[in-house]
């Protein structure tokens, strides 16, 4: 079974629950091996002005944005992420497999990934 630091599932959820999106609020941490975080993010629902339209920037983008912007791969060695989505209603933690766009995104990025499931936590092959 995977373990995640205690401090890390508590800054995912507490990051979680700011989210606008009203289901499925998730969460994506960067940390390194030592359990230092070093970025987050949540899912976040846009409204466009013009026209008719939302869409939805998923976590685990938004958290590679502000790494890359950190230049994080550059300056640490051995980082992690974990994405959580948490329901809000029932305050229990959900299925947060990243999507297939997500994943394509991930594979560029020479890290492990942790999402909970209704079981516990995987790792992304």
């Amino acid at each position: 079974m995977i373990k995640i630091n205690k401090n890390i599932v508590n800054k995912a959820i507490e990051t979680a629950v700011t989210s606008n999106v009203r289901r499925g609020k998730v969460a994506a941490v960067i940390y390194t091996d030592r359990g230092e975080i070093l970025a987050t993010s949540c899912n976040t629902r846009f409204y466009r002005e013009m026209g008719s339209g939302k869409f939805t920037i998923h976590a685990e983008e938004m958290v590679l944005s502000k790494a890359y912007k950190m230049c994080l791969t550059r300056r640490y060695n051995n980082l992690n992420m974990f994405v959580l989505r948490y329901k809000r209603e029932t305050k229990s933690i959900a299925i947060a497999k990243p999507c297939e766009k997500c994943q394509i995104l991930l594979k560029n990025w020479d890290f492990p990934v942790y999402y909970t499931t209704e079981y516990g936590i995987e790792r992304l092959k």
